[in-house]
């Protein structure tokens, strides 16, 4: 083995990389600020805390109201006092996360010193909001009980213990975490493959000189985007209706919205990838220079489309952010239609789709654009 051989081969390789400013800015710039994003995400102070509940008070005693204000002063909550038909419209909506219910009997179980129950409903869409919600609930309930009931001074009520009763509007104890996990899984890696399908064979066509013979013919270059887009969605869907299924019928895995629905959520979402993997194709002059798109395009998605962390948890600086990420459409639609089993119609669906064909619209024109440009 010879050692000047070897250090010449290291030397032209470091040679090679120094004179490459994107691969240096890869290695340097873009870890920097996707570490200084994951330090802001997951900074305590830098999300919203406060769980979001309403507080339904059926008991007409002092201790559901001394507890009741006791919960809708805790630190943990963002708590809201509302009647019964008010507090279910407000979960439905989406305004708060839970409901917490103080029964008739309250005072009275509090009295004999018996075990008593709040009822507490969980909207129960998102796995890690409903973890954070009961963690804040029952630090609020158990932090307040004992001070709330010791000022009664009851008999009996020193004594009294506490129970939660836990029901859920969306899903449930019985679902799993990949019942949970799996409207925002499978768009995920649909979209990171799809992306990244379509950016490294479209450099293809422009580095072997494909595209440049095609655009000497009468072909236009909207006819030619389309006409990709159309190609390269062939295998995108067949990929995305073999991972649907997959993850269905053969997993096992939940759904109660219809199966058509979640295709379709799926197409718009497929047209996204596909026309930002033909628009960045354009700024890449080999496949090595492909794949660098991925820590620049595909995990900043990962940490702000609510894969891991719920958009009304991410700092304020970040949640604009998280609205300009097409996986936050898809990830909402999706967990619209599998867990909360809503239909084509529904108003989020209608939106989110919307919002991605728009947006699929807007990628493709900056496709052709780029197509312009590098041949003229």
């Amino acid at each position: 083995m010879s050692a000047r051989r070897v250090g010449a081969i290291a030397k032209r390789i470091v040679e090679q990389f120094r004179r490459d400013r994107r691969t240096l800015g890869l290695l340097v710039v873009v870890p920097l600020i996707l570490l200084a994003l994951i330090g802001y995400l997951f900074t305590p102070s830098g999300g919203t805390s406060r769980a979001p509940v309403a507080i339904v008070n059926e008991d007409a005693g002092p201790a559901g109201a001394a507890l009741a204000d006791a919960l809708a002063s805790a630190p943990s909550l963002d708590a809201r006092r509302l009647a019964s038909g008010d507090a279910e419209r407000a979960l439905r909506g989406g305004e708060v996360d839970a409901v917490i219910r103080f029964p008739a009997r309250f005072t009275q179980d509090a009295l004999t010193s018996r075990k008593i129950t709040l009822a507490v409903r969980l909207e129960g869409s998102d796995i890690f909001v409903n973890g954070s919600t009961m963690g804040a609930i029952q630090k609020a309930v158990f932090e307040s009980l004992s001070g709330a009931l010791a000022k009664l001074q009851l008999p009996g009520a020193s004594g009294a213990g506490i129970a939660l009763d836990i029901s859920y509007l969306y899903g449930g104890a019985d679902w799993g975490t990949l019942d949970y996990l799996a409207p925002v899984i499978i768009p995920f890696l649909a979209f990171f493959l799809i992306f990244l399908l379509t950016d490294v064979s479209f450099l293809r066509e422009r580095a072997s000189g494909t595209l440049e013979r095609l655009l000497a013919t009468p072909l236009q270059r909207t006819e030619l985007v389309l006409g990709y887009v159309i190609g390269f969605l062939v295998f995108a869907l067949l990929q995305t209706v073999i991972l649907v299924l997959f993850a269905l019928y053969v997993l096992g895995l939940r759904s109660n919205g219809p199966v058509a629905a979640i295709f379709v959520v799926q197409i718009a979402m497929v047209l996204v990838a596909v026309n930002l993997g033909l628009l960045l194709s354009a700024f890449a002059r080999n496949e090595f220079q492909a794949v660098q798109f991925i820590p620049i395009v595909v995990l900043p998605q990962m940490l702000l489309s609510g894969l891991l962390v719920p958009i009304q948890s991410l700092p304020d600086l970040l949640r604009p952010l998280a609205w300009a990420m097409p996986l936050t459409y898809v990830n909402e639609a999706s967990r619209a239609v599998m867990v909360k089993g809503v239909s084509l119609t529904d108003p989020i669906v209608v939106r989110d789709v919307g919002a991605l064909l728009l947006l699929a619209l807007a990628l493709a024109a900056l496709a052709s654009r780029t197509i312009r440009r590098e041949v003229a």
